[in-house]
């Protein structure tokens, strides 16, 4: 079936003529998908081998595993912490956690609810190392970056860092690994360089923190106390 497939990719004509880099492009994403045949992150199972430019999550798990679900934030939600309102309300506005506890920040948002299949993602990419999961993600994070925060006059965009014991056992910072092509989606769709920059050196982690999975926010944030 693979082989067949790399024979009709290799006989689509080209709408506007003969592209030989497109021509090429597909036949070895067709050699590719022979020798390496994509599979589903979480379950194993094969997944249709059909050339994408784009990185939809479906690129990434089989229908079966997407079906857990897969929800962005929409409006309305707290134009503070970003929280989405499921009900009762039809307009943004401040959620009764942040006016009874402000936010030293001027607003924080996220690019989907922390469930489903999402979640699955999010796990495999930290904690099982598997970056392919990463162009998906930084996709979605680029997308809510532009959405919210275009119009701020942004002067650096600071991955958090891990401390150095921590860095050495995972091998990576994720959150560099989903800022590092920012710059380079800013330029494809605007055509000119962003006016802030990626800085990964001006924020340090000088204490080894305990993980903050199960701590309520309480506990967060006593143990990022003098961390970094």
């Amino acid at each position: 079936m693979l082989l067949w497939q790399v024979a009709l990719l290799c006989m689509k004509p080209c709408v506007s003529g003969f592209d030989i880099f497109a021509l090429k492009q597909h036949i070895f994403y067709g050699i590719e998908q022979l020798l390496y045949p994509s599979r589903c992150l979480k379950c194993g199972v094969h997944l249709d081998a059909t050339p994408n430019n784009s990185t939809p999550m479906d690129t990434c798990f089989c229908d079966q595993c997407m079906a857990l679900g897969f929800s962005l934030i929409n409006e309305p939600y707290c134009i503070k912490c970003g929280l989405e309102f499921l009900q009762g309300c039809n307009d943004n506005h401040v959620c009764q956690t942040c006016l009874k506890t402000p936010l030293k920040l001027n607003k924080v948002r996220a690019s989907a609810q922390y469930q489903g299949i999402l979640k699955d993602a999010i796990h495999l990419f930290k904690y099982q190392s598997k970056i392919s999961v990463a162009k998906v993600l930084e996709n979605l994070m680029f997308q809510t970056f532009e959405k919210h925060f275009s119009k701020e006059p942004i002067d650096l965009v600071m991955p958090v860092p891990l401390h150095k014991k921590r860095l050495k056992k995972r091998g990576f910072n994720q959150a560099y690994i989903l800022i590092r092509h920012f710059k380079k989606f800013y330029e494809k769709k605007w055509g000119e360089k962003p006016t802030w920059e990626i800085d990964t050196l001006a924020l340090r982690r000088i204490k080894k923190t305990d993980p903050q999975t199960g701590f309520d926010i309480n506990q967060r944030k006593k143990n990022l106390k003098h961390a970094f």
